[in-house]
């Protein structure tokens, strides 16, 4: 009998927002999806043209979900086809031309690399290098010729015009003896295709019985391949300024002996070949080469390109919108003029959101005044302020008075009525001695860290919701935001399908259900796949408990505190590797240069943080912010690792710093400031 849930399901609508995994979509989607990461500050010092065409190798870093897979296979063969579909007028040979590259995919994900070393683990490691060298040069070579089949069949060109010439001179040049009596390039097309379903077979009989691996040739990389592309750009003059692209994905699933294979590869490149490397970060890749004296060097033998390195944070909601944008246009019920910003709203409404946490109660100036010690037990005192300072309809700034007051060393009535008169030239737009740093601490130092202290006051969690939020959260990292609007628009098909279809738009609570359970459930799935995952884990709980302190602390010492300092140096090798680990999926973040250690301290170090998308799970502010950023010894990283047992850092911060006046502590706040919401 039909309910509810079925009669709901029986209204089909597809998420734009579901395909999230570049692996799997289909060169089309690839292609209609396609937002260029070129001279929009996602990649810096590099144009479409110059990825596409460079002879020099290019290395392409970026964190997990940065986009490295979905730029690499915007650049591949089956994406380029699609391209030239939609161009009326062009054929396929015209746009390769016009291109002057033809790109070729391999993804080297972990399954494939561990079978491909388990099935040769008897062998010395120069044996399975050869063994995997010869696979990926018919790889290879099976796609090349693809190609001329592709543009033969769509009358590009007529293969059999020079088909003659081009196998005798095939055979001439190259040493492989099933070649040598090819007459047709489909006969070298079916010796690949024999040596390719051999692996397949030799892969699986190996698993039950010691056979030898006895291919017909072992093939060294461009042994066959160059020749081919030498002799097409002989035969196909459209073709002979064509540059021929190896894209290899998830280069850090290598071994690292793959990896010194394709470094090899890299320093000695062939003049109509190039390789396109994607990979996560340099602390888990090695730069030297099978040729031990040798060794990789940066604008030497390769480019390195990082994503999002240097990236403004406006240039990151521009890019999102775009990609939001085309996803959105997919879906007729959810294509309008607003876009994104329609759907989610802009920003959050801090002084809404705190008006409804307090609802008109007293108790978060009770308990902030009651941090000074002459109003904490004179109750008739506390309620002469309050009624001076307060402000229900406006808590932030009734808030930013009380502070004001257990700050001052003034009498507290006196402070009372300055506050109070600063807030009132504020907003009323008079002048008032005090009234810049009334500014200054209502719109941009505190509006964020007193939402958050007035939601732990009154037992609320802070509301994560609107897309400058998102963007924040997401932190350049364009899968982190595709999912999070994936989970957005799902949360509200189920809760709230009529009004979502009916105003296209989706309410804040809506919003923030779904946000907080993306962000636990993407922390908890990473921590459960991961090495070393729950020393991690702990690590990151624990982290975000002392952040969590700060944040609640009444006095707002220290707003928004989410960064933090450690030497790396003084770690073990195993807690390095640890480190590096939650590096390189993105776990914890370090800043991109070296920054003053904290507010007080004149030395610079490392900046870490947790990922901002892990800042719902302890209501916490995803905002960079500068000031005092908590430090970590060794010891501490330690049994951080080994258990939760959360420092406790804000009372040593409060001793650390106790010279330093807290109305300075709180001004100094780095240039890298974003803006507030």
């Amino acid at each position: 009998m039909p309910n509810n849930f079925t009669s709901q399901l029986t209204d089909t609508f597809d998420n734009p927002f579901d395909d999230i995994n570049a692996n799997i979509i289909e060169p089309q989607k690839i292609l209609s999806l396609w937002c260029t990461p070129f001279n929009t500050g996602v990649l810096k010092d590099m144009d479409e043209k110059k990825f596409r065409t460079q002879k020099l190798p290019i290395i392409l870093q970026g964190s997990r979900g940065s986009g490295k897979t979905t730029i690499l296979k915007y650049f591949s063969y089956p994406v380029l086809k699609e391209r030239a579909n939609e161009r009326n007028g062009q054929s396929l040979l015209s746009v390769i031309k016009s291109e002057r590259s033809i790109g070729f995919y391999f993804r080297c994900d972990d399954s494939f690399v561990n079978t491909f070393k388990s099935i040769f683990e008897n062998q010395s490691p120069d044996k399975w290098l050869s063994f995997f060298e010869h696979y990926l040069e018919l790889s290879f070579c099976k796609q090349i010729i693809s190609v001329l089949m592709d543009l033969n069949e769509v009358q590009n060109i007529c293969i059999k015009s020079f088909e003659y010439k081009f196998i005798q001179n095939i055979i001439k040049e190259v040493n492989i003896a099933p070649i040598s009596s090819a007459t047709t390039i489909q006969d070298i097309f079916n010796f690949i295709l024999t040596e390719l379903r051999y692996i397949d077979t030799y892969k699986n009989e190996s698993i039950f019985s010691n056979v030898i691996f006895t291919p017909s040739a072992l093939l060294k990389l461009y042994s066959l391949s160059d020749v081919l592309i030498n002799n097409i750009s002989i035969f196909v003059a459209e073709l002979n300024k064509t540059i021929y692209l190896i894209l290899i994905d998830e280069f850090e699933n290598l071994t690292e002996e793959l990896q010194q294979f394709f470094n090899t590869a890299i320093k000695f490149s062939k003049q109509s070949i190039s390789l396109r490397i994607g990979r996560r970060s340099e602390g888990i890749v090695t730069k030297a080469t099978i040729n031990q004296t040798e060794y990789l060097r940066e604008k030497h033998d390769y480019f390195l390109v990082e994503i999002n390195k240097g990236q403004k944070f406006e240039d990151q909601k521009k890019y999102f919108t775009e990609i939001a944008f085309k996803r959105l246009c997919i879906s007729s019920k959810l294509c309008h003029s607003d876009g994104i910003l329609g759907l989610l709203g802009d920003k959050e409404d801090l002084d809404e959101e705190c008006r409804e946490i307090c609802r008109g109660r007293q108790e978060h100036l009770k308990q902030i005044l009651s941090e000074k010690n002459s109003i904490s037990s004179n109750a008739e005192l506390k309620d002469q302020i309050i009624n001076i300072i307060k402000n229900p309809n406006n808590p932030i700034a009734e808030t930013i008075n009380a502070l004001w007051v257990i700050r001052s060393k003034d009498d507290v009535l006196i402070s009372a009525q300055n506050a109070k008169e600063a807030m009132l030239a504020f907003f009323n737009k008079t002048a008032h001695p005090n009234v810049k740093k009334y500014i200054n601490d209502y719109e941009n130092k505190y509006r964020y860290s007193i939402t958050v202290l007035l939601s732990s006051i009154y037992k609320r969690k802070k509301l994560y919701y609107g897309f400058n939020t998102i963007a924040h959260l997401a932190d350049g990292n364009p899968r982190t935001f595709i999912n999070i609007c994936r989970t957005i628009i799902s949360d509200a098909l189920f809760y709230e399908k009529n009004r979502f279809f009916e105003t296209k738009s989706i309410s804040k609570e809506s919003q923030n259900r779904a946000i907080s359970e993306f962000s636990m459930s993407e922390f908890e799935n990473v921590c459960s796949i991961i090495k070393y995952g729950n020393k991690i884990r702990n690590l990151i709980l624990n982290v975000g408990n002392v952040f969590a302190e700060f944040h609640k602390d009444k006095k707002v010492r220290y707003p928004e505190t989410n960064q933090f300092v450690f030497n790396k140096l003084e770690l073990s090798d195993d807690l390095r590797n640890i480190i590096n680990t939650s590096e390189s999926w993105s776990m914890i973040i370090k800043r991109e240069k070296t920054q003053r250690v904290s507010a007080s301290i004149d030395r610079k170090g490392d900046i870490y943080y947790i990922n901002r998308a892990f800042s719902p799970i302890f209501n916490i502010s995803y905002r960079i912010r500068g000031g005092v950023n908590v430090r970590f010894s060794s010891d501490e990283i330690t049994r951080m690792m080994v258990s939760l047992s959360t420092e406790r850092k804000l009372s040593q911060q409060d001793k650390l710093e106790s010279s330093t006046k807290n109305d300075i502590q709180l001004s100094l706040f780095n240039q890298e400031d974003r803006p507030n919401e």
